[in-house]
C-alpha cells in the first residue's frame, strides 16, 4: 500500500495474515534525528464497506464456505482462557 512519509510517498508491504493493531515499520523514513533518520511506524486499520452488491455478497458467502478456519470459533476459544 502507498503511505505518506515526510519526504513524499513510500510503499509499505502488508504481510498476509496481519492482525489488527500490529504496527509496521519503515526504517529510515521518519523525521530527521541527530544521526540520520528515524523509523516511521504505521498501524493499518480496517474499513469495511457500508453496502455490498448482490455479487459481492455472493462472493463473500463463497469465501466463507471455502474457509477451513472459523475465526469466530477461534476468538471465542481464546476469550475463554
Amino acid at each position: 500500500m502507498r503511505v505518506a512519509t515526510p519526504d513524499g510517498e513510500a510503499t509499505l508491504q502488508v504481510p498476509p495474515g496481519m492482525t489488527l493493531g500490529r504496527s509496521l515499520r519503515l526504517k529510515g523514513k521518519g523525521w530527521p534525528v541527530k544521526d540520520g533518520r528515524g523509523d516511521l511506524l504505521f498501524t493499518p486499520t480496517l474499513k469495511l464497506p457500508e453496502t455490498l452488491s448482490p455479487q459481492e455478497r455472493a462472493l463473500l458467502e463463497q469465501l466463507r464456505q471455502a474457509r477451513s478456519v472459523d475465526p469466530r470459533r477461534d476468538w471465542i476459544s481464546a476469550a475463554a482462557l
